[in-house]
């Protein structure tokens, strides 16, 4: 009888975990059950229960489950009795996303399959070209499809929600997906300059990097897609020019002050000529330029967000341990946490904020001692797109929390792909994997 593999059953389940995630187009079409992230991810701790028990003994897994266990102790008591119904759910599902995206990359990482990991992230990149494409088409079908899916909540009449909702079959990519589009492209730039020809086809990559912008263009989010091409170009510089990119955007930054403002808002539209007139990159466009040529100017969105920061920061003031309730704002309905990382202090004051904060800072700084210097370069600017992201949008969705613990650490190990060919999966590989710290 032929003996039980673990590790291949475990990666099974990541894959489907990574699948589920990054595949509607397939998963949307299956029956009910078995479409269910949910499903999948209840048999992966079912499966750490039983087959794998000592991750549960990592630091990091450990510091997970403790926050987990005081979040929902301290969200009953009179602490947070006021932070309301939108912020519990989005903390619930935050929590959700991150304690199984650090249970994955932990477990391969202390099990030492290196390669299996190398192979999650390959097919997780495939699945990602895939879902661009599709992004593609469906923002052809229907330009704001991305925008709505997020907002299906403010939307009022029942047929609009079902016309919107009848695009998921298409498989397109939404919020979460377009947040992960741009924590993922210095790692695609990186892969690009330093992997060899046999690991991935330098082409494929560059296919897969083009459709992504594409389709992050599709999603119509404005701020993803400014970060994503300022990342791109910093990527790109390399970071053996650190000291170069510091000096230019020096440079850069002290000529851009000398320009009059009126010089950008014609820039600015200028570059909306080249997407459609009724495309939300066209409205924020011209927005923003009216925003710069005006100042606070009071009907832009980009005003009204601008005037949460003061209103946020007032409240985290009002009440620092523990948070408190917004001052002109309704943040029953989340209107704040449009500015993640100022709703949370906002919302959960020191108190509830810092252990977040420290899970993120460990994994980091637990990260980095697995990668060779030039691959830090590129993490740390996948890192602070997501820092950057989290001061102008909200940070939602698994896409993104799977794409910032798993893939985006995982991508170091493409490479292995290349040298498995003549190695037993279950062997060390080289001796860069038998030098890998302990997790």
């Amino acid at each position: 009888m032929k003996k039980f593999n673990k590790r291949g059953f475990l990666f099974f389940i990541a894959f489907m975990l990574m699948a589920s995630t990054f595949l509607p187009i397939v998963f949307v079409n299956l029956p009910p059950i078995v479409r269910s992230h949910h499903i999948w991810t209840a048999l992966w701790v079912i499966s750490l229960l039983f087959l794998y028990p000592k991750i549960f003994l990592n630091s990091i897994v450990k510091l997970v489950l403790a926050y987990g266990v005081f979040m929902y102790l301290i969200f009953y008591s009179e602490l947070f009795i006021n932070i309301g119904d939108w912020n519990r759910s989005q903390l619930m599902n935050e929590f959700y996303s991150i304690s199984i995206g650090i249970s994955v990359i932990t477990y391969f990482r202390i099990e030492g399959d290196f390669f299996r990991l190398a192979k999650l992230v390959k097919w997780t990149v495939f699945f990602i070209f895939v879902t661009s494409i599709l992004t593609i088409v469906t923002a052809i079908l229907e330009p704001s499809y991305a925008r709505s899916m997020t907002g299906l909540s403010a939307i009022t009449t029942q047929s609009e929600i079902d016309y919107f909702v009848s695009f998921k079959k298409y498989g397109g990519g939404t919020y979460g997906f377009a947040a992960a589009l741009v924590c993922i492209s210095p790692l695609i730039i990186y892969c690009l300059r330093n992997i060899e020809e046999g690991t991935l086809k330098k082409a494929y990559l560059m296919v897969v990097i083009i459709c992504a912008f594409i389709g992050l263009l599709g999603t119509q989010i404005f701020a993803n897609i400014i970060i994503s091409t300022f990342v791109i170009i910093f990527s790109l510089m390399g970071s053996k020019k650190i000291n170069g990119i510091l000096l230019l955007s020096s440079i850069v930054i002290l000529t851009l002050l000398l320009i009059p403002n009126s010089f950008y808002a014609d820039l600015l539209k200028n570059i909306s000529y080249l997407f459609p007139d009724d495309s939300e990159i066209y409205f924020k466009l011209n927005e923003t330029a009216r925003f710069i040529s005006i100042g606070n100017y009071t009907s832009t969105a980009i005003t009204v967000r601008a005037d949460r920061y003061p209103l946020l920061l007032n409240s985290f003031f009002a009440n620092p341990l523990s948070g408190h309730y917004f001052a002109g704002l309704t943040n029953d309905i989340g209107e704040g946490a449009h500015l993640h990382w100022m709703n949370k202090l906002a919302s959960y004051g020191l108190l509830g904020s810092l252990p977040f904060f420290y899970i993120i800072y460990t994994f980091i700084k637990g990260s980095l001692k697995y990668f060779q210097k030039e691959f830090v370069f590129y993490f740390l600017l996948a890192v602070l797109s997501i820092v950057v992201l989290g001061l102008m949008k909200a940070l939602a969705g698994r896409e993104m929390w799977y794409m910032f613990f798993v893939i985006v650490p995982g991508l170091y190990y493409l490479p292995l792909h290349k040298k498995r060919n003549t190695i037993n999966a279950d062997n060390s590989l080289d001796s860069t994997i038998s030098q890998q710290p302990q997790a």
